[in-house]
């Protein structure tokens, strides 16, 4: 356990592992001495490596039966956040919403000193689920406009639409849309929004900003149906430029999914076995290849 080598690898937790088993029955309070040492040694107490240290103390006092030391343990280290979130969450079962919401905020903003990371999703739900248990209505909205402007998800998405009236509501999709777009640029939370409202008529108006592989796969399902030929025209550039410009098991299996979602079309399955046959052509001295599509 001395040797610098094992210090910092899972060969070193499994010796911890092994004396925490052979010195329990021994000395108690040897373990928790040992892993203090090592804490001790840790610069970054909101590191992963104390995390790991703190872990094993709690779990330690768990074995023990002693469940108020282990408490007192994540108490005393809510600067890692899977601790602070326990805390906060056993506050907010106890109904202390403040002291939950201040513990959340100054965690928040102790991260973003350090990492200048502005939204933390894990952080927000809680703080969302307290203004929701405090009827707090303003906050409720400043949260999932917070969700929403970050990235789509529809269960956020349905809650928000509910608070503004049909009028309001199309201004404020339209501003959502801009923060998701521009002019070069078409991500996928404008089309989970333009999918979830149903707005067919826009995803189809832009369907040449989906020359993108991921993009155009998880686009697809919005599309209508009298646009399928063009639809087939993006398969068959994309497809065909990943053929020829990559090799390799992960790049041929994607092109076998997405052959296999360009079938579910009305008519492209058609599309698809031509493709296929294209490439077994065209590139049959790629044994893995040829073994790949044979999937379809």
């Amino acid at each position: 356990m001395r040797k610098k080598k094992y210090k910092k690898t899972e060969f070193f937790c499994g010796f911890q592992r092994l004396v925490k088993k052979l010195i329990s029955s021994v000395d108690t309070n040897a373990f928790i001495i040992m892993q203090d040492k090592l804490l001790n040694e840790v610069k970054d107490k909101s590191s992963h490596e104390a995390e790991k240290i703190i872990r094993r103390k709690i779990y330690y006092y768990h074995c023990l039966g002693q469940k108020k030391k282990a408490w007192a343990e994540i108490k005393a280290n809510i600067q890692i956040k899977s601790f602070c979130l326990k805390a906060a969450k056993k506050m907010i079962n106890k109904k202390k919403f403040q002291e939950a919401k201040d513990l959340i905020n100054n965690f928040i903003k102790n991260q973003n000193e350090i990492t200048d990371n502005s939204f933390d999703n894990t952080c927000n739900i809680l703080l969302l689920d307290i203004a929701q248990k405090e009827n707090d209505y303003s906050a409720i909205r400043e949260f999932l406009n917070k969700f929403i402007y970050n990235n789509f998800e529809e269960k956020y998405y349905k809650i928000y639409k509910e608070m503004f009236d049909p009028e309001e509501w199309q201004n404020e999709r339209k501003k959502i849309l801009q923060h998701y777009c521009n002019k070069d640029y078409f991500n996928k939370s404008a089309a989970g929004l333009l999918i979830a409202e149903k707005d067919k008529e826009f995803l189809k108006s832009n369907i040449e900003k989906l020359l993108s592989l991921n993009k155009l796969e998880n686009y697809y399902q919005g599309i209508t149906p009298d646009c399928h030929k063009k639809i087939y025209q993006m398969f068959k550039i994309i497809l065909r430029f990943y053929a020829e410009n990559f090799t390799g098991r992960h790049f041929y299996e994607h092109i076998l999914f997405l052959l296999k979602r360009l079938s579910g079309y009305k008519d492209g399955r058609k599309t698809a076995l031509d493709l296929r046959k294209e490439f077994r052509a065209k590139y049959d001295k790629r044994t893995l290849m040829m073994e790949v599509l044979e999937g379809l």
